[in-house]
């Protein structure tokens, strides 16, 4: 942005229209919602009270976009992972109880359309009974992340999608302006100890997932596994489901 009149660096004006055509210039806004709540209401309790998700125990943050986002030229949309449990930060690291506790929490409070994904869990859970599969850190913690895609991140952007296709209360968002998925941040254990290198040319999302999870498994860390586990594994299951 241009600065102010007063030469001062610590504020700028706002670009005029015409400013942004001249430049060749693009304004981003980012708006903080965790779960992309549709809601097109201020007034609505999940912008105004503080909620915490039963599930996790963690607290839930979320701001009203879709007006916004109905008069731009474009769209940005990203969901993070699902966090780890609050309550698993009370347990020894090697402590792996609580993957299990959640599973079950997902399976007792389901999204609204999880059951698109019934034919997935049912094979996840074939693997999950198999204990050659779980007898080790890296496959405990896969196998909890994806049951966490399944169950809650890929349900949950589909409702997101379907909410925004109705747009009540808001301009039409679908269909109308470019919208771009913008993949999940990893969080890189760079300060692990002879950690295992990712060859730059490798894209595959196999790759990638194995880089993490041996990597996390070098540093005995399954909290960034599970986080970065669920990023990898949605690229798998929203292709096979797309």
């Amino acid at each position: 942005m241009p600065p102010s009149p007063s030469g001062s660096s610590r504020y700028s004006q706002r670009l005029s229209p015409s400013d942004i055509i001249n430049s060749n210039t693009s304004l981003l806004r980012y708006i903080n919602s965790h779960t992309l709540n549709t809601s097109s209401s201020a007034d609505d309790p999940r912008f105004n009270l503080p909620f915490v998700d039963f599930r996790t125990g963690v607290r839930v943050s979320d701001t009203p976009w879709t007006r916004t986002a109905s008069k731009t030229e474009a769209i940005v949309l990203n969901r993070g992972p699902v966090p780890v449990p609050a309550w698993s930060y009370g347990l020894a690291r090697d402590n792996l109880s609580w993957t299990d506790d959640l599973s079950e929490l997902e399976e007792k409070y389901p999204e609204p359309l999880s059951h698109l994904f019934a034919e997935q869990k049912l094979r996840l859970s074939r693997l999950s009974s198999d204990t050659h599969l779980v007898d080790s850190m890296p496959q405990t913690i896969l196998l909890a992340a994806m049951h966490t895609t399944l169950s809650v991140f890929l349900p949950s952007v589909l409702a997101t999608l379907n909410d925004l296709r109705a747009h009540r209360g808001y301009l039409p968002v679908l269909e109308r302006r470019p919208i771009v998925w913008h993949s999940s941040w990893y969080i890189d254990p760079i300060c692990f100890r002879n950690p295992t290198q990712l060859s730059q040319a490798s894209t595959s999302p196999t790759d990638v997932l194995s880089y993490f999870l041996i990597r996390a498994d070098e540093a005995r860390d399954p909290r960034n596994a599970y986080y970065n586990s669920q990023g990898t594994s949605a690229c798998f299951f929203a292709t096979e489901q797309g």
